[in-house]
């Protein structure tokens, strides 16, 4: 929806704006991760993401947007910020503010046992998970 000015008094007491219904798509869409994540791996993201149209289903859109992100990828548990803006003159451009959670940790067991020659047998078991290492959004 636009809004036009339509007239006004000298007194600027009296504003009518006239509205009307322009319908746009979203032609761009930018991805603003807090965290290093490769632009190559940042586009794989945003192909998936359909291109909108401004309407009266625009909310409606955003919200199903914002689901599409969440359900689809592991690190990412809060619904993304997204903003529309036009740029250009009249291009209309999305920016998604992601807030990724990666969680690396290490943990372990050992224990350790003298056998019948006196001799230490260590053993136990390493567990190391690690996300986001190379910045392409991977978990090892």
């Amino acid at each position: 929806m636009e809004y036009k000015l339509q007239s006004y008094d000298e007194m600027f007491e009296h504003i009518i704006y006239q509205t009307r219904y322009v319908e746009k798509i979203i032609d761009t869409i930018v991805i603003v991760p807090e965290k290093n994540i490769l632009p190559k791996f940042l586009n794989r993201l945003v192909y998936q993401i359909p291109k909108s149209t401004i309407d009266h289903n625009l909310i409606d859109d955003i919200e199903k947007k914002k689901d599409l992100i969440t359900n689809k990828y592991y690190f990412i548990n809060n619904k993304p910020h997204i903003n529309i803006g036009t740029y250009l003159n009249d291009k209309v451009g999305m920016v998604i503010d992601l807030a990724p959670e990666f969680n690396s940790h290490l943990s372990g067991l050992f224990g350790a046992t003298r056998n019948m020659n006196n001799k230490w047998n260590v053993n136990g078991e390493l567990d190391i998970k690690l996300e986001n290492i190379w910045n392409t959004m991977e978990s090892v």
